[in-house]
This record gives structure tokens, C-alpha cells and sequence, in this order.
């Protein structure tokens, strides 16, 4: 049978295609691993450490498979191994801290925190020059306006805000801002934490940092089985 197959971040990097239609015999994803296992022995690695989604939605390897499903391919995020449309923006448009207090803010909210992520100069005793974000930007949403719908119903929050920017990014600008609105600041403290653990944790969003390494740039992704 036939399906297609998107390769993301260092996953596409050792597989040497972002997307291609495919050819299998495999009845599961686990058996579609020991395909591509065999015709990229060195994206073994990778195969093994990375999670897979079938039409936009996380399945365990013994998922099946059948003709014409889109299989994504998602190597580990940088942080660890999407109820309203408006809640979460993941593109390459620039952040806006105005908009994400706008979104959040009402009669009700008591308390509005804002965390604000950015690039900084240093990484594991290296200089950064840049960061390359990447996603896929679906799932990304999917499983942030569930984090959403998970801390309102855990933290009595109000209303809540991300965006994430993707593509390339210089020192000191912003990544991402998480917007919590509560009728209290302690709720509205550890609802944003508890987004931003989520989001680093299960978003499908990879950072590729340049370092500068003894006088020359080395790109490098974030993440296990990203260097």
C-alpha cells in the first residue's frame, strides 16, 4: 500500500527528504520503522528515539497503518524526549506582548502573567548566534489548546495565550509568550508554568541553534538524537 511520509527536523536531516510517498508492506508503524531501518542504517538512531503520528494524531507503534495515512515522523522536542482557534498562534510572525495581554484580559481576570521566552547569546558554554525553530504546526496546536482546556479545568484560570514563533531568530528576540488570566494570582502562576512545561514536553517544536565554535558556525538541533 501507498502512504505518505514527513520527516521533521533531525529526523528529515539523517532521512534526506522532508515528505515522499511511500511504498510499504508494513501492517504497523512498528514495521514501518524496520523498513526504513533498513534502508537508512544510520537514521537508526533517530527512528528509534523519535515519536510518530498518523494523520496529525500521536500513535504507539503497534498503531496500524492503512492506505493513503500521512505518517509524521517526530524526533525528540528540545524541551524533552491547540479550545478557542485564537489561543494558540504557531508562525513566523513576530510576538506581540500587547496582543497576548489583550487576549487574556478581562473583567473577571484579577491576575495576568505573562512568560516570555527568548534567544539568548549562550548554550552549554558555547555562543549562539541564531535559532532555527521548526514545527509541525497541527499537531502543535492541537496539543496546546488541549493543555489549555487541561489547565482550566485544573488552575480555575480565566482565559489563556501562546504563541510561538518559528523560523529564524537572533539574540534577545522573542520565541514564545504564555498569556494566563485568573481571578488570582496564584492560579494564574502556576497555570502559565504548567503550559510552558507542556509545551516544551509534547509540542512537536525543534530548535536547531548555530554556534560559533572556535571561529566557525556549527548548526546543531537541540534535543536527543538531534546532534
Amino acid at each position: 500500500m501507498k502512504i505518505i511520509l514527513e520527516a521533521y527536523a533531525a529526523a528529515r536531516d539523517r532521512l534526506g527528504f522532508a515528505r515522499r510517498e511511500q511504498e510499504t508492506e508494513a501492517k504497523t508503524i512498528a514495521g514501518l520503522v524496520g523498513e526504513l531501518e533498513a534502508e537508512f542504517p544510520t537514521a537508526r538512531g533517530i527512528l528509534a528515539s523519535s515519536r510518530y503520528a498518523v494523520n496529525s494524531e500521536y500513535v504507539e507503534r503497534e498503531a496500524a497503518l492503512q492506505e493513503g495515512d500521512e505518517v509524521a515522523i517526530l524526533p525528540p522536542v528540545s524541551g524533552g524526549l491547540d479550545w478557542i482557534e485564537s489561543s494558540v498562534v504557531v508562525d513566523d510572525g513576530e510576538i506581540s506582548l500587547d496582543e497576548a495581554f489583550r487576549a487574556v484580559a478581562g473583567a473577571g481576570a484579577g491576575a495576568v502573567v505573562l512568560f516570555v521566552g527568548t534567544v539568548r547569546d549562550r548554550n552549554e558554554g558555547q555562543e549562539v548566534e541564531t535559532i532555527t525553530y521548526e514545527a509541525k504546526r497541527d499537531m502543535c496546536r492541537v496539543v496546546l489548546r488541549e493543555a489549555i482546556a487541561e489547565a482550566r479545568e485544573r488552575f480555575e484560570i480565566e482565559d489563556a495565550f501562546i504563541r510561538h514563533r518559528l523560523g529564524r531568530l537572533e539574540v534577545a528576540e522573542m520565541s514564545v509568550v504564555i498569556a494566563v488570566a485568573a481571578a488570582h494570582r496564584e492560579a494564574a502562576y502556576e497555570a502559565n508554568r504548567f503550559l510552558l512545561e507542556r509545551l516544551k514536553e509534547a509540542a512537536p517544536i525543534w530548535k536547531r541553534e548555530a554556534r560559533r565554535i572556535e571561529g566557525t558556525i556549527e548548526e546543531v538541533w537541540l534535543g536527543a538524537g538531534g546532534g
